[in-house]
């Protein structure tokens, strides 16, 4: 007796076991498929691909911070992915995600974070050389836009997108990134 091999049915076994990362701790969950270049010597990138929205991290976050926190601190989701980007030395930290919408489409999200002035300037070459390529435009969701979006000056960059051209993985943004930054 020959058993016959259900092809769609394993592909969304494996697809379903690869999106379930909701047990996991934000940490894991960035750690999880995470690279990292140094160029020009001292300039660190590490970028995070996620198979979640950046919603689903915000409130991972949110689930695991303490209790209590005052008001002026700031929120649990970049205090987490700023002492990851910390306690790799990182100079830009970007996390990249990757999701099915509710009508079924293939989405794209980006998130940049230059930590220091030099890659900060990095960080806005890479935004007026790729943003075309990439389509990106503004991300507008409904949890802290203003705290994920942020320009202090020369000394930092954080800026959060919906790329649009999805066809464009992080095979294609890491050398942009890593070009910028040279």
């Amino acid at each position: 007796m020959t058993v016959g091999f259900d092809r769609p049915s394993f592909y969304h076994e494996i697809d379903a076991a690869k999106k379930d990362i909701g047990s996991l701790h934000l940490v894991d969950i960035l750690r999880k498929d995470y690279k990292e270049w140094t160029e020009q010597g001292d300039q660190k990138l590490g970028i995070s691909s996620v198979v979640k929205p950046l919603s689903f991290l915000q409130a991972k976050a949110q689930n695991e911070a303490d209790d209590v926190q005052s008001e002026d601190e700031e929120s649990p989701f970049l205090a987490a992915i700023g002492d990851f980007a910390k306690d790799r030395s990182l100079d830009l930290y970007t996390i990249m995600t990757t999701y099915t919408s509710a009508d079924e489409e293939f989405q794209r999200e980006l998130f940049v974070w230059a930590l220091t002035s030099k890659a900060a300037s990095a960080a806005k070459r890479f935004v007026d050389a790729a943003s075309e390529e990439l389509g990106l435009e503004d991300w507008c969701e409904a949890q802290s836009v203003e705290k994920l979006s942020s320009s202090e000056g020369d000394k930092e960059f954080r800026k959060v997108w919906r790329q649009r051209n999805v066809e464009h993985s992080r095979k294609q943004v890491a050398p942009l990134l890593r070009h910028a930054l040279r």
